[in-house]
């Protein structure tokens, strides 16, 4: 993205915002920014404005606005928050928080761990079907969550049905490239008894040859309440895809063969109870299964990859692969609240992780390798609400199958201080720091393939980091604006060394240290009308600290930018809502960053090949009409002025797309 363009966007979100701060102290309406209630970041449910950590809320309304496709489109909007997928819908999906790398997030949906031993989580593989609301939390938080909340804890919660009849709500769209989609979900609240069930299927060719996706999605949730008082709950949840993998297709033929495909299952069972008036606990355990194939077993012919004037220097030669990768984890936790006196509450949480694996490489000989871990971790929290001060501090004793004994502490402290004005609206100071640490992958430690081998000694990737901001109010509680400072340092990076060109061959290492430090700027106006506007800006610094010399890579050396993580990265969405009608507008831009195309690229201007990919802006738009009381038809485009780019380089990413459906309930 050129800087003029930078300006004029950030200049227009100031501009957007003191506007509708105006209008706000003007003509103040019904509507005002309302108080979110969280649970990801203290491990219980409270106010946001008790929160000091960094956390951001997609709420369900913004979610059935927006008729993604795909979870990671709704993600992109997040502050500190960077997205790449490998081409179209379906394809590998990464996700960079505050300059972490894409392994250190944890993912939970409704508190069940499913990334990978090792934190590796593909975004391609959950749907958007059945999501109340996703909360970000930003940081490291292994104090709470153990191992891979490195840089953030990314927590989806389903929904729960309403109370009253059972009720369904069936949505079918269609559109560019070959989409089709349908999705149904319903459920209903009868007496002590809730259940919901929800299906999805989505076909899509994608703009690449060998590119299509097909995925299904099933997921079912029973609850009850006896007589006894508490609440026990059960999740089930399977998705099932398969996608083409044409491979870097910007710079060469398309693999017509190659292909992706996932299956995996999660089952979840919680039980709630209170133990007189001032303990509550709960107990829970889950089971997630994981299994990911990747195959490509027919040699296309040799070519060389280009890219304008830039070529590589010799022929590329089909390189075969048929791998397989199975994840099991049992994960077992027990926690107790106990409110000491008012305002003060001590929390101790109990969980255990069987992680299970086999990794196969079908077209060698060796035995499939059958990893195994077992980690247990206990939590000590205490938070003190003292009037407009929040204070949290906990500490978790962490013993890993693969590292050892590790301790996380973490702590935080919100201060809401309220205004006798209400035309200037309540300001909050707020600051977090902490520790985390994450286990190496199975893949990384006992990988058999000899292109990526295994290594049983590398020592465990380790984060500390502190954030500290400011939020104020304006207007009635109508504009709220705010800054957060972060800071974030990783040591004992783990990575693939130097490879040989002779035998093809590369082993993992602890190859380095980076950091990451940077500025989130965030805002939200809600104007009489029903106009909302949401608004984020991210700049952020990152380089590598210390590399070790076996890494081989350009990309990798002391003082470099980190890898796909940009310096400047924003967007601005605006939806506007009145009677039967909605219409919204994004804008989303990436700056330029780091990167590298794998193909040898070279021309006299590149002698090392492309080592930086282009930053890019989209425009996405969105409308809903309601044509009946229960009804109503949608159309959602996405890139609309087709601009073209690349998220990693050599993928590109899809052009302008429009879909069409209708959703309505019964």
């Amino acid at each position: 993205m050129q800087p003029r363009l930078r300006v004029s966007i950030l200049v227009s979100l100031i501009c957007l915002l003191f506007i509708g701060g105006a209008r706000a102290q003007t003509a103040p309406g019904p509507i005002k920014i309302s108080e979110t209630v969280v649970v990801t970041a203290n491990g219980k449910e409270e106010p946001v404005s008790q929160v000091g950590a960094s956390i951001t809320v997609l709420t369900r309304e913004q979610i059935e606005q927006r008729h993604a496709l795909s979870t990671i489109d709704l993600l992109r909007t997040v502050p500190g928050v960077i997205a790449s997928r490998s081409g179209g819908v379906g394809n590998l999906t990464s996700l960079w928080v505050r300059g972490g790398e894409a392994s250190y997030n944890k993912v939970l949906l409704d508190g069940m761990p499913l990334n990978e031993p090792g934190g590796v989580f593909n975004f391609a593989t959950i749907s958007p079907e059945n999501i109340d609301r996703i909360e970000v939390l930003r940081g490291a938080h292994s104090a709470l969550f153990g191992s891979d909340a490195m840089a953030s804890v990314i927590q989806i919660f389903t929904i729960r049905p309403a109370g009253g009849r059972p009720q369904a709500n069936v949505t079918i769209d269609a559109g560019t490239y070959n989409t089709k989609h349908l999705a149904a979900n319903g459920g209903a609240v009868r007496g002590p008894i809730e259940y919901s069930a929800t299906v999805s299927r989505l076909m899509t060719d994608n703009r690449e040859p060998n590119n299509a996706n097909r995925t299904t999605t099933l997921s079912g949730a029973l609850a009850g309440r006896p007589k006894s008082g508490g609440l026990l709950r059960v999740l089930g949840r399977g998705e099932f895809g398969r996608t083409g993998t044409p491979g870097q297709t910007a710079f060469s033929r398309p693999d017509m063969d190659a292909f992706f495909d996932h299956k995996d299952g999660d089952f979840l069972s919680g039980w709630n109870q209170s133990l007189g008036t001032r303990v509550l606990q709960q107990v829970t355990y889950s089971f997630t299964k994981t299994r990911y194939r990747s195959r490509n077993l027919v040699v296309d012919p040799p070519y060389t990859p280009t890219f304008g004037t830039l070529m590589a220097p010799f022929q590329f030669s089909d390189f075969l692969y048929d791998s397989q990768v199975n994840v099991k984890r049992h994960h077992v936790e027990y926690r107790a609240d106990a409110s000491m006196r008012p305002g003060q509450t001590l929390s101790a949480a109990f969980a255990y992780d069987g992680e299970r694996g086999v990794l196969t490489d079908f077209r060698s000989t060796a035995a499939p390798q059958t990893p195994k871990r077992n980690n247990t971790g206990t939590t000590v929290q205490y938070e003190s609400l003292a009037g407009p001060v929040s204070i949290v501090g906990g500490v978790r004793f962490e013993h890993n199958g693969s590292f050892g004994n590790y301790v996380a502490p973490r702590a935080a402290i919100s201060w809401l201080i309220p205004s006798k004005n209400p035309g200037v609206g309540s300001t909050r100071l707020k600051a977090s720091g902490g520790r985390g640490i994450k286990e190496p992958t199975f893949r990384q430690s006992y990988n058999p393939s000899p292109g990526d081998l295994g290594n049983p000694d590398l020592k465990p990737e380790r984060s500390r980091g502190f954030d500290a901001g400011l939020e104020q109010r304006f207007g009635h509680d109508h504009v709220r604006a705010e800054v957060t400072f972060f800071s974030n340092h990783f040591d004992d990076i783990i990575n693939t060394g130097k490879f040989d060109p002779v035998t093809f061959g590369s082993q993992y290492f602890n190859i380095g240290e980076t950091r990451a430090r940077g500025l989130e700027f965030s805002g939200d106006v809600v104007a009489a009308g029903g106009f909302v506007l949401h608004a984020y800006y991210t700049w952020q610094d990152s380089k590598v600290i210390n590399s070790v010399s076996s890494s081989g890579s350009p990309i990798f050396t002391k003082g470099k930018e980190l890898y796909r993580r940009p310096r400047h990265s924003g967007a601005i969405q605006g939806q506007f809502t009145r009677a039967r009608v909605s219409v919204g507008a994004a804008l989303l831009f990436v700056g330029q960053r780091v990167d590298t195309d794998s193909s040898a690229l070279q021309d006299a201007t590149h002698p090392d090949g492309l080592l930086f990919n282009d930053g890019y802006t989209t425009v996405n738009a969105n409308g809903d009409i309601r044509i009946a009381r229960r009804t109503s038809v949608f159309v959602n485009i996405e890139n609309l002025g087709d601009f073209q780019y690349m998220e990693p380089l050599g993928y590109r990413g899809l052009g302008r797309t429009a879909r069409v459906g209708i959703r309505t309930t019964f």
